[in-house]
């Protein structure tokens, strides 16, 4: 969250954070195949009922995240911050701002 700041949001529509967000990841030097599949459940959406999700967020209209929802989200949180940690420091910037891109993309979607 600390380098949050740092990242710039230049567009409002969503598909083009996307886009955009596609274009980082595709930049990112995964040590190996695991890493990228890795960070692809960690973007998977947590389904809520009433709810809508996207980027590995969620966005709670009506609906409540049932306690295995809950320990999901709490998890994906944790292989995050281990994926973060395990990647050089090009890996984890490039990952942080496809993360922020998707994250304002769901926003804006909403």
């Amino acid at each position: 969250k600390e380098d949050d700041h740092k990242i710039i949001i230049t567009s409002s529509d969503p598909n083009e954070l996307r886009a955009e967000a596609n274009e980082w990841l595709s930049k990112c030097p995964f040590e190996n195949e695991m890493q990228k599949k890795e960070f692809e459940y960690i973007c998977s959406d947590v389904i809520i009922p009433g709810g809508g999700g996207g980027g590995g967020r969620i966005k709670l209209r009506r609906g409540k995240p049932t306690q295995e929802q809950m320990k999901e989200i709490k998890e994906k949180r944790v292989r995050k911050e281990k994926l973060l940690d395990a990647l050089s420091e090009e890996g984890t910037f490039i990952l942080k701002r496809v993360l922020r891109l998707l994250k304002e993309a769901v926003r804006r979607e909403g």
